[in-house]
């Protein structure tokens, strides 16, 4: 009985993916030859490691001429270990532009940096910082 149950859950949970079609090559392949690109956009503010304001300031990436109006969303967070990085790093660049032209939105982010590397507490200071 157990076994039936468990088809019939395995069944029903892949029928919304049966359901899904291609998209008509959209987000598997680029469909968009071109991109449109914002910079700088001031997403929040808030108090960095030195204790001053800090604006928060995303780029954005869209499919140009797409007449979609709601397209999935991809968050483009750079590495560098609370310390260093930037939105504007080439390989946040080329990931956002290809992105586009498949058809989603990226957004690429900055976030506070900053941290005394002699005090482990403020790795975790840094972690809630760039996650607030």
């Amino acid at each position: 009985m157990m076994k039936l149950w468990l088809l019939l859950l395995l069944l029903v949970c892949t029928l919304p993916l049966a359901a899904q079609d291609n998209c008509n090559g959209r987000y598997e392949t680029a469909v968009f030859p071109d991109v449109e690109f914002t910079g700088d956009i001031e997403y929040g503010s808030n108090t960095n490691f030195g204790g001053s304001t800090e604006k928060l300031l995303m780029d954005v990436y869209e499919p140009a001429d797409d007449t979609l109006s709601a397209r999935p969303l991809v968050l483009l967070i750079h590495g560098g270990v609370f310390q260093f990085g930037d939105k504007r790093s080439e390989r946040l660049s080329v990931w956002g532009n290809d992105l586009a032209r498949r058809g989603y939105i990226a957004a690429s982010i900055n976030y506070r940096l900053g941290l005394d590397e002699n005090n482990l507490f403020t790795y975790l200071d840094a972690a809630i910082r760039a996650g607030q």
